[in-house]
């Protein structure tokens, strides 16, 4: 029997025991069958439209399991940080800070499998906790794994903003942890830190952002003999320490990301047991991601040109997809910089017909009936209304961008997961 089958299993015999208002029985049988249908959801094998439907049921059983809980008068959890933890960080000066995100999982385009995989390991334990694994995680070390600007740190900042009623996340910066670490007293205060997270028993996370970073050496992708191995001493003393948490926490877990994945070590392959590829967006991807870019720009791109933009740019990452937005809107400001002549225009912000249109200045051509011949320089910051983007413009970006991750780079990512 398939987890999936013993999911639908289990919250039947939990809807029975729902419908003769046997609510003691039906929590568990609930919560359990959420945990089952979620770890259902991180099969690749299982299809994409059996995920789409399971994932509206489990948000169904999950009202329901909440309702069922409060009315039998289940504690809640609640995190508290203990003022050690907060004082050590702040002796650390930046190289481990706690993550206050503010980001939605609605700002995370796709990545579904992901997103399913981390609400496994880090959301659903504390509030359906298993019944016999109780709210440790699936997996105390997770890497996302994928090209750079697919979106793994904005994912990282979504789960951080929807787990933060169970867990505190500790970002570790590695531009900053290894000065400190060399300095007076700071590996030590890592230390204590990573101790005292240990000792004081709250559900914690701590991310590092591109793990590969502790293993070769290097910050920028340059660096001189000496200075990368004293960097690349400073990451395997780290991991081990982290290794060394996790191994005797059940309430740690370590989040890590990385772009390249086959430069990593044993220590961060035992670090990191479960594997999470974060793809490149598809074509529906890409579409929301090119309309969030344009969202706050002005722009004459009808849907259907966003939808062309969308198929031009297959193998783009989400960054990449930034890139040309951002080129599109530097291509507006060189036609002002560059424009000889400007006509007067109505505000077409202010639709407003009860309020008095301000006038302001847009570049044009010469022949314009309403052309004056004077430069940007002429005109105010405040009176200049900048020409809209249109879908000429992005083609133009387009012809000269091409995407940063190649094909067989895609392949060595994939292949690393599996």
């Amino acid at each position: 029997m398939s987890t999936l089958q013993r999911a639908i299993q289990v919250v039947t015999e939990a809807a029975e025991e729902d419908k003769n208002q046997n609510y003691s029985e039906a929590l568990p049988l609930y919560e359990k069958s959420i945990h089952r249908f979620l770890l259902a959801l991180t099969d690749e094998t299982l299809s994409k439209s059996a995920k789409e439907v399971i994932r509206p049921k489990c948000d169904q059983y999950s009202d329901r399991a909440a309702k069922i809980r409060a009315y039998l008068g289940l504690p809640e959890l609640s995190t508290r940080l203990d003022s050690e933890v907060t004082t050590l960080v702040n002796q650390l000066d930046g190289a481990i800070v706690i993550e206050k995100a503010d980001t939605q999982w609605s700002a995370v385009a796709g990545l579904e499998a992901a997103k399913d995989t981390l609400r496994t390991a880090l959301i659903m334990p504390h509030k359906f906790p298993h019944p016999i694994a109780g709210r440790r995680p699936p997996w105390k070390g997770i890497l996302l794994v994928g090209a750079p600007g697919v979106g793994k740190s904005l994912l990282v900042k979504a789960v951080a903003t929807e787990a933060a009623d169970y867990w505190t996340f500790f970002v570790v910066s590695i531009d900053k942890l290894i000065p400190k670490w060399l300095s007076c007293g700071g590996k030590e205060a890592v230390t204590e830190l990573l101790a005292a997270i240990g000792r004081h028993r709250e559900p914690s996370v701590v991310f590092i952002n591109d793990i590969s970073f502790l293993t070769s050496g290097s910050i920028d992708g340059t660096v001189d003999d000496e200075s990368g191995t004293v960097a690349r001493r400073v990451g395997h003393e780290l991991l081990d320490q982290l290794r060394a948490l996790v191994k005797h926490n059940d309430h740690v877990v370590v989040l890590g990301t990385t772009s390249k994945p086959w430069s990593a070590n044993t220590t961060i392959a035992e670090l990191f047991p479960k594997r999470v590829y974060i793809p490149v967006p598809d074509e529906d991807q890409r579409l929301d991601v090119i309309k969030a870019n344009i969202a706050n720009t002005a722009n004459s791109l009808t849907d259907r040109d966003v939808r062309c933009l969308a198929r031009k740019t297959q193998g783009f990452t989400r960054a990449d997809i930034q890139t040309l937005v951002s080129m599109a809107l530097m291509r507006a400001g060189i036609i002002v910089e560059r424009a000889t002549h400007f006509k007067q225009v109505t505000d077409r912000a202010n639709s407003d017909p009860g309020i008095m249109a301000n006038a302001l200045w847009t570049p044009c051509p010469s022949d314009d009936p309403l052309a004056i011949e004077i430069s940007c320089d002429d005109v105010l910051p405040d009176q200049l209304l900048e020409p809209v983007i249109s879908i000429d413009d992005v083609l133009f970006v387009l012809s000269m961008v091409k995407p940063n991750v190649s094909d067989s780079d895609i392949e060595r990512l994939k292949k690393f997961c599996e």
